[in-house]
């Protein structure tokens, strides 16, 4: 691998930091093959656990909080679901390994920082001899 030169930047405005979740499970869309549903449940799924991040420093005690009642409650009230469809919603996650072991699967999760102005992703295309 040769040394890392930036050839291109992109810039993707998000106009409130919120809006940003949306942006980062839109461009994983490749990898995750998600139906929009169950892109809004992930979606709603990475904010709870960001604004949870402010408060809770624990990996693992964030993912065993960020499915309690409490919270699935919010979820279901912010997308008008009722607990049913979050089950079936929540179990389409689990099956294509969004979710694994009761936690969101690391790989989907952005590094984003509460302070953040920006998030940066670096991209690397390995060109493959044929």
């Amino acid at each position: 691998m040769s040394s890392l030169l930036v050839d291109k930047v992109l810039r993707v405005p998000a106009h409130k930091k919120m809006d940003f979740f949306r942006l980062w499970v839109d461009f994983l869309r490749p990898y995750h093959d998600l139906t929009q549903r169950e892109s809004d449940l992930l979606i709603c799924l990475l904010r709870c656990r960001h604004q949870l991040m402010k408060d809770i420093s624990n990996e693992d005690f964030l993912d065993s909080i960020l499915f309690t009642e409490k919270i699935k409650k919010q979820i279901h009230k912010e997308m008008g679901i009722t607990d049913k469809n979050f089950n079936v919603l929540i179990s389409r996650l689990k099956e294509k390994k969004l979710i694994i072991d009761g936690k969101i699967n690391r790989r989907f999760i952005p590094n984003l920082k509460d302070d953040a102005k920006e998030f940066q992703i670096l991209i690397l295309f390995e060109f493959m001899d044929e």
